[in-house]
């Protein structure tokens, strides 16, 4: 059920880049999207949805429409997966927290995940490279002693998991 509601997610946020639907099946496109602004008034794919005076009743609506509590949860599977040490996952959810989709954006919380993932995942060390040069130097500390934290998190949390078997 997870993998129809991205599919579904992942059309309206292709259409609100002027793409069709199947542009998701491009690999990594989905972090593309996610650091994309959708386009200014209708495409071919239909009107934007934020168009018009009341655009912030519209916007509401339309969050309301893909429903948040479906993002929420998702962002809450990819912190189970992640917490697990899945390295896509944790690198999904950095995105999250880099742009507060289903979480409360945080770029310290972003950082660190972008940190965990790039261990094994190169796509998040390119990302984690980006990421270093738009925070000071105190958001950067903080990050780096976040990642030491949550590097000990996921490794307890996989300690246990693996003695419960």
């Amino acid at each position: 059920m997870l993998f129809w509601q991205f599919l579904e997610y992942g059309a309206k946020r292709c259409h609100d880049l002027g793409n069709s639907g199947f542009y998701q099946l491009i690999p990594f496109y989905g972090l593309f999207m996610l650091f994309q602004e959708g386009d200014v008034g209708a495409n071919e794919y239909g009107p934007n949805p934020n168009d018009g005076p009341e655009d912030k009743d519209k916007a509401y609506a339309y969050n309301q429409e893909l429903g948040l509590k479906e993002i929420e949860a998702i962002a809450a599977k990819l912190r189970l997966a992640a917490d697990q040490g899945n390295a896509e996952a944790q690198t999904n959810l950095a995105v999250c927290y880099a742009k507060g989709t289903g979480v409360a954006r945080d770029e310290v919380e972003a950082y660190a995940y972008f940190s965990i993932a790039a261990i094994k995942n190169q796509n998040a060390r390119r990302t984690l490279l980006n990421l270093e040069k738009s925070l000071s130097p105190e958001d950067r500390l903080r990050g780096q002693q976040r990642f030491e934290e949550l590097q000990k998190e996921i490794e307890a949390k996989i300690a246990a998991k693996l003695a419960g078997k």
